[in-house]
């Protein structure tokens, strides 16, 4: 009796599991890289129906010192600040709108008094985590046939009136994890109903219990 019981409890358990949804995780990692493009395996529609998806990078990005140049110009302008240079690292969902410009970092900066005036502007070595999320509904075209997400760690120059001599000297690496996770609905199986008896079988059930008790008493008068 306990083991049909505990048996009994097994299979609700499973179907009770089988209507709540699920999720299929998957996980990359990147080193050092200065661009990189991480492939995912595409959502199994055999698992059942696709409702939603969520991107999450997170990791460290890092700089060595360099030197921008450049020349400040259109002085006595509202904005006559010359220029700065900046890092920035892109995360972007192959195929699909996504946060993109994930992080930003003004590292140096550059003005003179004097028009057309060069100068060189030095940054440093800094480390910075960063990390992002994004979420898509089934009515997004994600998950696609194999959604690919693409990190580009570039360095960049933000000029305002002033005009670029010379570039950075140096590029950011970024290193971290990148997680996709499917959430689905299951493929629930049929429910399979308790099989009736048939009325011939109840019959004979009782006939064999009235042929028992026929014979228990003969015994019991012998």
């Amino acid at each position: 009796m306990t083991k049909t019981l505990a048996a009994a409890a097994l299979a609700a358990g499973l179907l009770a599991g089988g209507a709540q949804a699920a999720t299929v995780e998957q996980t990359r990692t990147f080193t050092d890289i200065t661009s990189t493009s991480l492939v995912f395996d595409a959502f199994d529609t055999a698992l059942g129906t696709f409702t939603g998806a969520t991107l999450s990078v997170s990791g460290t990005a890092d700089l060595a010192s360099g030197t921008v140049t450049g020349r400040t110009e259109n002085l006595g302008a509202e904005d006559d600040n010359g220029f700065s240079a900046a890092i920035d690292l892109i995360i972007s969902l192959g195929g699909v709108l996504a946060p993109t410009e994930i992080f930003a970092f003004d590292i140096a900066f550059c003005s003179r008094s004097v028009e057309g005036e060069t100068c060189e502007a030095t940054y440093h070595s800094e480390r910075s985590n960063f990390s992002r999320s994004g979420n898509f509904d089934e009515n997004s075209v994600f998950p696609g046939p194999s959604p690919s997400i693409d990190i580009s760690a570039i360095t960049d120059v933000s000029v305002l009136d002033g005009s670029l001599v010379s570039g950075p000297t140096t590029f950011w690496t970024a290193t971290g994890t990148a997680s996709l996770t499917y959430t689905y609905d299951p493929v629930t199986q049929p429910d399979v109903g308790v099989i009736p008896l048939p009325a011939s079988l109840s019959l004979s059930l009782g006939g064999l219990a009235l042929l028992g008790g026929l014979g228990y008493r003969r015994r019991s008068r012998a």
